[in-house]
Formats: structure tokens, C-alpha cells, sequence
């Protein structure tokens, strides 16, 4: 779940959960992302679940592809409103898949950009 520290204290995102695991069932990393008909109450501060994003991967996985590394980045994602309230108007799994690709694209050319920004400053400077 995604968690926004305000001034009155934390307020915990309850639309999405991501949960975890490692098995020896599957080589590669899984993903599973499942968008419910209605929000589901999954239980205290977890009331009003929407989606639901299963990540899979093998015990034995490089540190930087690791099931906590691959949830912290589909967290991440799911963290943003805006993609979000665009994911809950798809109208089928590959809107739904395309409306992730083009955030993941978006992300991307921002970090470039900023990438760009920081070595053109670091040429400026004497």
C-alpha cells in the first residue's frame, strides 16, 4: 500500500495492495496485476481495494530483481492518482497493459531528461 506523510500523520492508500512471494515454482519474475469490478475490503486499512498486483520470483534472483524490488517499483507505479484513475477506465487487459506501458514510458523520459539537465550543469560549472 502506498503511504503519504501529511501534517496530520500518515494516510494510508487503500485502493491498491501489492503482495509477495518467492517459490521455486517459477524461474523467471510473475506478475499479476488484477483490477476488481468493485472495491473489495481486504480488512483494517484496507478497506477499499481496487488492485490487486502478485509478484512472483524465483529464490535464487539477482538482489536488484528481487520480489521486494519488483514491488517496490509496481507500488511505485500505483502510487500515482492520475495513473490509477486512467488504469480504472480501461476497458479491457490490453488498455490496461498499454495504459502501463505508456507511465513506464513517461517515467523513463523524464529521467532522461533530468539525467540531461544534471550533466549539462555539471559542464557549466568552473
Amino acid at each position: 500500500q502506498g503511504i503519504t506523510e501529511t501534517p496530520q500523520g500518515p494516510v494510508t492508500e487503500q485502493s491498491f495492495i501489492v503482495v509477495i512471494g518467492t517459490t521455486h515454482a517459477v524461474n523467471d519474475n510473475q506478475v499479476v496485476m488484477a483490477l476488481l469490478e468493485q472495491p473489495f475490503n481486504f480488512g483494517k486499512m484496507a478497506e477499499e481495494i481496487r488492485f490487486i498486483c502478485i509478484v512472483l520470483c524465483p529464490h535464487k534472483t539477482k538482489q536488484t530483481k528481487s520480489a521486494i524490488q519488483v514491488a517496490r517499483t509496481y507500488a511505485t507505479l500505483l502510487a500515482d492518482d492520475r495513473l490509477r484513475h486512467n488504469l480504472l477506465n480501461t476497458h479491457s487487459p490490453g488498455e490496461f497493459a498499454h495504459e502501463f506501458e505508456l507511465e513506464c514510458t513517461r517515467i523513463h523520459k523524464e529521467h532522461e531528461r533530468r539525467e540531461k539537465i544534471a550533466t549539462m550543469s555539471v559542464k557549466i560549472k568552473p
